[in-house]
């Protein structure tokens, strides 16, 4: 049931309106603040057609369009542990993400090579 405010005092479904309001606009706030970016960093260039993208503890080594067959490597670099290697033969013409890794803490780059 909904009581009737007194004069000059708002009715309690008022002020939980009120207080819900408050708690969602600080809720959102915070969201924005502590939700990660979303955009990826990469290398600047390509090399045969791929390259490696990272954020935050994830990268993934890319292909647009591979202009060589051959044996391709992306290395990893994680902060304050280990770096992670990994080689794939591709073919002439591949385009797709061909390898993923995740890091522990922060991913602060990761680079492809072509080996031919």
């Amino acid at each position: 049931m909904f009581r009737i405010a007194a004069k000059g005092k708002p009715s309690s479904l008022r002020a939980m309106a009120g207080k819900a309001g408050v708690i969602a606009a600080l809720s959102i706030a915070a969201i924005g603040f502590v939700a990660p970016n979303a955009s990826a960093d990469h290398e600047p260039d390509w090399d045969h057609g791929c390259r490696g993208y990272w954020y935050g503890t994830s990268g993934h080594a890319y292909c647009k369009d591979a202009t060589a067959t051959g044996k391709y490597r992306v290395t990893y670099n994680c902060q304050a542990e280990h770096d992670y290697s990994a080689t794939e033969t591709l073919r002439k013409g591949y385009t797709g993400k061909w390898n993923a890794f995740e890091c522990t803490f922060d991913m602060t780059h990761s680079d492809v090579n072509f080996l031919g």
